[in-house]
């Protein structure tokens, strides 16, 4: 029994001395999208209500236009998510969850938000701009409750190998992709 296994190991490990860089690359990303299956939350919840024009200046970029994002989705942050301006330019997954008035949250709708201001409000997580408060919510409303969660994707290397770390919409994947 004990040969079999040695000889298992070895067959292993010449084949991944056989594989190319790109193989294992490969090989690492289908890994990736499978980890997507099995996955955990990582979100917060807060309150969010909407701003109109004008949106300038801000205290993130002043009168810089060029800063905001083509698709208008762009949110103040609230006290608990500006961080003394390091907020400036994060990115968010943004959702409906519940409203006061039933039926106010349009069921199933995602948005990513790009921070460009602090917001002046008292009791809110994010300030959305007219257009993405109302992707998510009847524009009527003045307040909803959001699940959202930071946008990112890191690489981390190591040696022999590198991990990655992707938040997509709500949960989270670790993978470690060996070279």
């Amino acid at each position: 029994m004990r040969q079999i296994i040695n000889a298992s190991n070895e067959w292993w490990e010449k084949k991944l001395k056989e594989m190319s860089k790109a193989q294992v690359f490969l090989q690492c990303l289908v890994l990736l999208l499978c980890a997507e299956l099995f996955h955990f939350a990582l979100a917060d919840v807060g309150v969010a209500a909407q701003y109109r024009p004008p949106y300038l200046p801000t205290a993130c970029y002043g009168n810089d236009v060029s800063k905001f994002p083509s698709s208008n989705l762009f949110a103040s942050a609230g006290d608990g998510l500006w961080d003394n301006g390091a907020a400036c330019g994060r990115q968010y997954f943004v959702r409906c969850l519940s409203a006061q008035t039933p039926g106010t949250c349009k069921a199933g709708q995602i948005i990513k938000v790009k921070i460009v201001d602090r917001a002046s409000r008292n009791g809110v997580m994010l300030v959305l701009s007219t257009i993405a408060f109302g992707a998510i919510a009847n524009p009527s409303a003045a307040l909803v409750n959001i699940e959202f969660t930071e946008v990112s994707m890191r690489i981390y290397v190591s040696e022999g190998g590198f991990f990655l770390l992707v938040r997509f919409p709500f949960y989270v994947s670790l993978v470690h992709c060996k070279l």
